[in-house]
Order: C-alpha cells, then sequence, then structure tokens
C-alpha cells in the first residue's frame, strides 16, 4: 500500500481522467523526446522534471524540433510535489480502507 509505483499509477489515473485532447495532445511523463510528435498541433507535455524540458523543447529524436512553438510544459515544483504526494498517499489509503471488507467500521 503507498508504493512508489502505486503513487504514480494513481496520478497518471488522475491527469488522464483530468485532461481533455480536445485542444492538445497530451504526454504524459515521455521518456524520450521523438516520443512527441513533431507537427504544428499544440502539445501539452507534462514532465516531472523541469531540467529535461529543454532537451523536448530543441529535439525532436537525432533531429532540431522545427515547431518549438506547439509545445507547453507542465512541471510541479518541489512545494507542490510533497503536498501533492501527501494527497496521493491520502486518497490511496482511503481507497484501500474502503475496499477491505475485513474492516468492521462503523457510520461514526
Amino acid at each position: 500500500m503507498g508504493s512508489i509505483e502505486d503513487l504514480k499509477l494513481e496520478e497518471k489515473n488522475l491527469l488522464t481522467k483530468s485532461l481533455t485532447k480536445e485542444y492538445f495532445d497530451i504526454y504524459i511523463w515521455p521518456g524520450n523526446p521523438k516520443d512527441i510528435s513533431d507537427t504544428t498541433r499544440l502539445k501539452l507535455v507534462i514532465q516531472t522534471n523541469h531540467k529535461r524540458c529543454k532537451e523536448f523543447l530543441e529535439n525532436c529524436g537525432e533531429r532540431p524540433r522545427v515547431y518549438r512553438n506547439t509545445l507547453i510544459f507542465l512541471c510541479p515544483s518541489e512545494s507542490e510535489r510533497i503536498s501533492f504526494d501527501n494527497f496521493l498517499k491520502k486518497k490511496l489509503a482511503w481507497h484501500f480502507i474502503e475496499k477491505d471488507k475485513t474492516l468492521r467500521i462503523t457510520d461514526e
């Protein structure tokens, strides 16, 4: 319960449910700059590490990125990251408690 993998999965689920692809192509935690298409369509790139954004902005694989102005990056600040991780831990804990049928919890 509450492992790093559980937190990452829950975070990805929340992001996927919250974002629509109506206006943007959405890339959640891409591993490589070539994973993001170099087209005229707007792209929202969600990264956990803001230091990698420049690499994604400048390159599309082995070649320079042509449509740089179509990329929008979303990266959490370190202080917000801690708060969000705590939120996810509590959410998962409540989910596991609710799912556990062996617990005898009253409405009170």
